[in-house]
């Protein structure tokens, strides 16, 4: 009797001093990440933090692609997280949080598990540099555009994450509507412009 007593206990102090598996703290899968989202994470504000609820915004998962969207009963936003491997198979996750009423703006962010999984840290800094309106006008003008940098600038930049794959594609409202204008792949831990 006493033996079944004291057996939690064990198991608490063995996890604990790290004899015994313990689950990691951050996410492994995209809807694990979409349910349960780091705090400081624009995605916190939006997913429903009863998990069936969230999973019912669920309008495409694709866990072994690495990929999900949502759409908010309202409409007011589509949210999407996409799982890319580093080389050292340590997960990246993508999170755009796209809203088009009236015009479109995006939320874009890059999360990393560190200190053994235990925490999340925000990687965008160090996973992607963002194009520059020069670079931008330069893709357009490739495409056949013309078009100047302030007109450019009334028109937002949309990062679309991939359904499966490891590149994200570059799509400019108004201009290229129905396939991106560029793609930025994930190599080398880093997503940069494609050499075309």
């Amino acid at each position: 009797m006493h033996a079944l007593f004291f057996r939690p206990f064990l198991a608490v102090g063995l996890c604990i001093l790290g004899l015994l598996p313990t689950q990691p703290a951050v996410a492994q899968t995209v809807v694990q990440f979409y349910t349960d989202p780091p705090a400081e994470s624009a995605l916190a504000d939006w997913v429903p933090t009863k998990k069936d609820q969230a999973e019912s915004w669920l309008t495409e998962r694709n866990t072994l692609g690495g990929y999900l969207r949502a759409e908010a009963p309202d409409g007011e936003a589509t949210l999407e997280v996409a799982k890319f491997l580093k080389k050292n198979n340590n997960a990246v996750f993508v999170v755009s949080i796209l809203r088009c009423q009236p015009g479109c703006e995006q939320t874009l962010e890059f999360w990393q598990g560190y200190n053994n999984g235990k925490q999340w840290r925000r990687m965008d800094e160090y996973l992607i540099d963002l194009l520059g309106p020069e670079q931008l006008q330069d893709l357009l003008r490739a495409a056949g555009y013309s078009v100047s940098l302030a007109e450019l600038a009334e028109h937002p930049v949309i990062y679309q994450l991939p359904k499966g794959g490891t590149s994200l594609g570059v799509r400019i409202v108004g201009f290229n509507e129905e396939e991106p204008i560029a793609y930025l792949d994930f190599v080398r831990d880093k997503f940069q412009l494609r050499a075309e």
